[in-house]
């Protein structure tokens, strides 16, 4: 059961890596490397001139780009940190207004479905400089993807060298990437604000 946990958490590290990170685009042989164009980054102190936590302008902005892109509508996904639903159930008067939302994020604790995203929340997202600024994630499912080239697989082998201890070992073979970079965007956070 941990094997398969530590396995799901790979596949979301590898999928937050890939929407963030350098991709490799080209034919085999011939790669160069991809960053996520600026025009897909929503940076920290947007829409004014100081850093700013999340904010409904920033998510208005992920939403704009996105359609601006022709990126379709259905399987929208917003992933965040724990500090941007906290910043938003604070400043946002329109996620626990009942006119905008189905549920309430205050009665659960938790956002689920707001501005047409499903929301996810993980702590893996990363955190660069001081003030810790935390990149959130923006992205339509047929935009980036999670390619498996083993899949899990677990062995027991008990080791007669250890005093006959049990030895469990997890193999998984995966990588991530960005289909295209139009479907994909980066939201810079201030954890400070």
């Amino acid at each position: 059961m941990n094997h398969a946990i530590a396995v799901n958490r790979l596949k979301d590290q590898l999928l937050i890596n890939a929407a963030l990170g350098t991709n490799q685009t080209g034919a085999q042989g011939s790669l160069n490397p991809t960053p996520l164009p600026a025009a897909q980054q929503i940076g920290v102190q947007f829409p004014g001139s100081t850093n700013t936590g999340m904010t409904l302008a920033k998510m208005i902005e992920a939403l704009f780009l996105l359609d601006s892109n022709d990126v379709p509508e259905t399987d929208r996904v917003m992933v965040y940190a724990a500090k941007q639903l906290y910043d938003l159930l604070l400043n946002v008067d329109q996620v626990d207004n009942v006119l905008y939302a189905d549920v309430r994020a205050l009665m659960q604790g938790r956002l689920t479905e707001f501005l047409g995203f499903h929301w996810i929340r993980t702590q893996l997202l990363p955190t660069v400089g001081t003030p810790s600024i935390r990149s959130c994630i923006v992205y339509q499912k047929k935009f980036l993807l999670l390619g498996t080239t083993k899949d899990m697989t677990t062995r027991m082998d008990i080791l007669p060298m250890q005093s006959h201890a049990i030895q469990v070992r997890t193999t998984y073979f995966a990588g991530g990437t960005r289909l295209e970079e139009a479907g994909v965007v980066q939201m810079a956070c201030d954890e400070t604000q």
